[in-house]
């Protein structure tokens, strides 16, 4: 078990690294032996210092999400709410996507089609919209 303290002092370490959400750093306090109100405090203190915030970080998994996976508005939605994120703050984070570099990521796959078949179903699996699909692949 880990004590508050240096609980603390890790979870700052891990959010200067790289943003991330409460249920991470929930998972990660339980597995340290912290949880409940305990884990809340020491999550709204990290809130309260600026090292977690949920919509910095909503942004931040939907821009790379596209650039390094391919991932379309739908998919990102979907892992977004899986993590808690509320509504608001994944709002916020599939707004942080630059609609030309979304429109450029959906033609790059689509100009793939003669490689891939079933690139329709591969293009609404990776969570863009089917009419953005049906109007990509019409072109």
């Amino acid at each position: 078990m880990v004590s508050t303290g240096n609980a603390l002092v890790k979870l700052r370490a891990l959010c200067a690294k790289q943003d991330r959400c409460r249920s991470e750093l929930l998972l990660k306090l339980a597995g340290w032996g912290l949880d409940g109100a305990e884990a809340d405090r020491l999550l709204d203190r990290l809130e309260h210092e600026g090292f977690l915030n949920e919509r910095r970080f909503a942004g931040h998994f939907a821009v790379s999400k596209l650039r390094q996976n391919g991932w379309g508005r739908e998919k990102i939605r979907a892992a977004l709410d899986q993590k808690g994120l509320s509504e608001a703050d994944i709002g916020a984070g599939l707004a942080a996507i630059d609609p030309e570099e979304y429109a450029s990521a959906l033609a790059k796959l689509v100009a793939r089609r003669d490689r891939v078949e079933g690139l329709r179903a591969l293009l609404i699996g990776r969570g863009f919209e089917e009419d953005l699909v049906e109007e990509a692949l019409n072109r």
